[in-house]
């Protein structure tokens, strides 16, 4: 159903270039699929370990994601989104406990659970960009 969503082509046939397509319905599956989620998950353990610095890692996120540093504007949208996350997920550790469930893989033990879960759904951010999806 996913690639019916993304108007991929049937898998029996070769495509030489797909047609760049943005629905609501695309952006529906890429912020609530467990498979995009759970990806989401694991790109945010990767930037919680790669620095300890919000801005660096958004600008880690930025460069996998969309191979280039973030404005000022972005950066500053996303540095509001964090801390409206982390507050929430501070004040109740019990969901970010219940959101680290989604997906087949286990959250990383060493990690802290509200840490992770604030960067998740950052990192959904990133990949529910046009920018992230069609470029």
């Amino acid at each position: 159903p996913a690639l019916e969503t993304f108007d991929a082509q049937a898998r029996e046939v070769v495509c030489i270039r797909r047609a760049r397509t943005n629905t609501p319905l695309q952006a529906l599956v890429s912020m609530n699929d467990p498979q995009f989620f759970e990806a989401a998950r694991k790109l945010a353990e990767r930037a919680i370990r790669h620095t300890k610095e919000s801005p660096e890692r958004l600008n880690f996120l930025a460069s996998i994601l969309l191979s280039r540093p973030l404005t000022g504007p972005e950066l500053a949208t996303l540095t509001r989104s964090l801390e409206r996350y982390a507050a929430h997920y501070h004040a109740r550790p019990g969901d970010a406990e219940a959101l680290l469930t989604t997906g087949a893989s286990p959250a990383d033990p060493d990690l802290d659970p509200t840490e992770i879960a604030t960067w998740a759904l950052i990192s959904n951010q990133f990949l529910n960009l046009d920018e992230t999806l069609t470029k």
